[in-house]
């Protein structure tokens, strides 16, 4: 990009951007001084100048990453932008450096998107002779959420640890907006001027222009929860996970509190348990995903009648997207259908736009957003995983299991001897367990339900295995003996998310995690064989990912309190005081051999041990934290440690995580059209 930016200025003024009369000096030149842009005609369009600067911008951080993003600088609009520098040009006839720009800037991206063309492998889309085309749009942190798109396509907001960001397009910075802590499902309005979001049991909007302070719109009940907002101003909240306020709810334009459109019917499940609804133009129709006959249906409904259209057979999301389609996925492949949205029907057979979405069928969540200028961005599914043993000291020890499949789970048998792991269909999302005998290296499979489980935990005698499902709707919890073949309900089912399982040293008990909403959940404890439950502690924060300690008399789990998620430390079974355990950031905690160390992972990567000394009254008072080995950058999915806490094993993405980035798709419905 730098080569490109030195290459236009040159066809631009006929002048090198850094001169000298030997080589040493012209490497001092780039190294010392700025390109002088001053000497550019006074007819250089303001957007091509800010191409020169983005591209000869000396921090590598600071510069456009590819030729997509120069393209994209060079189209993005600007509101009251001349084309010129100056008004008199307008009236003086073209110079020619004026004459000639349009065709160097086009030879220019042209050579740079053949040579491209050439080092990487040929996308599906290229081999299109429509002008429409990709590029790549960084991540703004490896475990944000998708980014969504402004409706005028100029803008993006992600959130990043419960927060929100956004970005223009064109540029590769990103802001945060203050006064998003505790940020959710973000979602745009209309007019692309305002973000709603939800946080703290409450329904928000923040501007993204000069004003950018946050307003409370209504409360919402406890759930989890998905917004769209209409041209009029309307804004309809789908809200799941809720034992006894589940639905949809409209908020009219000027009020203060939300009213319930209609109910939703969670009898036998049949498809998807989100209805991700999504405005039409009108203002009143939306899609919204909801079983129909039996079957898993994208439908229309309005939100001044309780009758519904049924439109496609899919457990998929659907979002509408000018100038008339429907996007939805089918088995991991993200399609597009022709859509009249006066007459509420479809034109013609779906179309393929990508072979490979992240989707995930249970809900009818899809990595896409979309825009109504023709821009659509979509997430590819993460795949392949490699299974590493290392010491304390992040040496390799050898390589447990590679594979080219998403990995999201996984635990050690007391024993060190089996390995269980949670693996993901890259057709629907879903996972399935999987043992691997660690002495013998052969898989074989847990479970076979068409839904997912995740989050397994062996019992100390390593006979039974507890997990979530969502076998029913929101995952529960299930036991699974040995010597049985089928899995048994372990929590009572309530549509309430219950996962992170851990048991107890007298494999008795199971403490586990309840989530009430999007940014609360707590602790409970169940009795294997009664299934008697009753809370652990409840605190407006999340808690999760409990672990007991060996004795039995600490418990080990990860809050937000702070502000960020951190390991703390209380007694076990009766909570008491709780100290916190990590300095910089915590998740995972483990604990290590005889109960009197606990590891985890910092914010940064980094593996580390902080030592326990137990008083009196078996107390625990935490030395402050050990970093042992950092894993390498961004590829860390999970980890376990062997029962003397010797060994550690690490789950780690496969590929370039520095370079991961979402796909973004420009001028799109041009793909459809050969």
């Amino acid at each position: 990009m730098w080569a490109f930016g030195c290459v236009l200025y040159e066809c631009l003024t006929a002048q090198r951007a850094f001169v000298g009369e030997t080589l040493t000096d012209v490497l001092a030149a780039v190294l010392e001084r700025e390109a002088d842009l001053a000497r550019l005609p006074a007819t250089t369009p303001p957007r091509v100048r800010e191409l020169l600067v983005r591209c000869l911008a000396k921090e590598p951080r600071q510069r456009l990453r590819d030729i997509g993003e120069a393209r994209l600088v060079l189209l993005a609009p600007r509101a009251g932008e001349s084309e010129v520098s100056t008004p008199a040009a307008v009236s003086r006839a073209p110079s020619p450096v004026g004459r000639v720009l349009p065709w160097a800037l086009a030879i220019l991206l042209a050579g740079a998107t053949a040579f491209l063309a050439l080092r990487e492998p040929s996308q599906p889309v290229a081999e299109t002779k429509a002008t429409g085309y990709r590029v790549s749009l960084q991540r703004l942190a490896d475990q944000g959420s998708l980014t969504e798109l402004s409706p005028d396509g100029r803008l993006a907001v992600c959130v990043v640890k419960n927060e929100l960001w956004l970005r223009k397009l064109d540029e590769s910075e990103a802001r945060k907006l203050e006064g998003t802590e505790g940020a959710s499902s973000p979602f745009w309005s209309a007019d692309s001027r305002q973000i709603g979001f939800f946080a703290g049991g409450k329904l928000k909007r923040i501007g993204v222009g000069g004003g950018t302070s946050v307003t409370t719109l209504a409360d919402h009940p406890s759930g989890s929860v998905v917004g769209t907002w209409s041209s009029n101003g309307t804004i309809l909240v789908d809200l799941t996970e809720s034992s006894d306020a589940e639905g949809l709810y409209v908020l009219d334009p000027g009020a203060t509190a939300l009213r319930k459109l209609r109910n939703f019917d969670r009898g036998v499940r049949v498809g998807p348990d989100k209805s991700f609804p999504c405005f039409l133009p009108d203002g009143e129709h939306f899609l919204f995903t909801h079983p129909h006959e039996g079957q898993p249906y994208i439908q229309i409904g309005s939100i001044r009648s309780e009758e519904t259209l049924p439109l496609i057979a899919a457990a998929s999301l659907a979002r509408y997207a000018a100038p008339g389609y429907v996007i939805y996925a089918r088995e991991g492949a993200l399609l597009a259908c022709a859509f009249d949205a006066n007459s509420l029907e479809l034109r013609g057979e779906p179309q393929e736009l990508e072979r490979s979405v992240g989707y995930f069928a249970p809900t009818g969540a899809v990595d896409v957003s979309v825009s109504q200028n023709g821009t659509l961005l979509f997430r590819s599914p993460d795949g392949g995983a490699r299974f590493e043993w290392r010491d304390r000291a992040g040496r390799e020890l050898g390589l447990v299991l590679e594979t080219e499949q998403r990995v999201r789970h996984l635990a050690l048998s007391p024993d060190g001897r089996r390995l269980v792991y949670a693996l993901v269909d890259p057709r629907n999302g879903t996972t399935d367990l999987w043992m691997l005998d660690l002495e013998r290296n052969v898989p074989s499979r847990l479970t076979f339900a068409p839904q997912g489980e995740y989050s397994p935990s062996w019992d100390p005698a390593g006979v039974r295995l507890a997990f979530a499902a969502d076998w029913k709707g929101p995952p529960n919890l299930f036991v699974l003996d040995s010597a049985s073949a089928e899995p048994r309900e372990l929590v009572p089912f309530d549509r309430h998310v219950h996962w992170f399982p851990t048991w107890t040293p007298d494999g008795r008990s199971v403490v586990y995690c309840v989530t009430v909403g999007l940014d609360n959940s707590d602790l409970w404890i169940v009795d294997v064989e009664s299934g008697a439950c009753r809370e652990l502690f409840a605190t407006k924060f999340a808690e999760v990912a409990p672990a007991v300690s060996p004795d039995g008399r600490h418990l080990a789990f990860v809050s937000d309190r702070s502000g960020r998620e951190e390991v703390y430390l209380t007694t076990f079974p009766e909570p008491g005081e709780q100290v916190r355990v990590s300095v910089d950031g915590g998740t995972g905690p483990r604990w290590g051999a005889g109960g009197k160390e606990l590891l985890f992972v910092a914010d940064d990567g980094g593996i580390q041990s902080v030592a326990l000394d137990l008083d009196e009254q078996g107390r625990a008072h935490p030395a402050r934290p050990e970093f042992l080995f950092r894993a390498p950058d961004g590829k860390l999915a999970n980890w376990d440690v062997s029962a003397d806490a010797q060994r550690i094993l690490l789950l780690l993405r496969k590929g370039d995580t520095q370079s991961r980035s979402d796909s973004l798709l420009i001028d799109w419905p041009q793909l459809l059209r050969e």
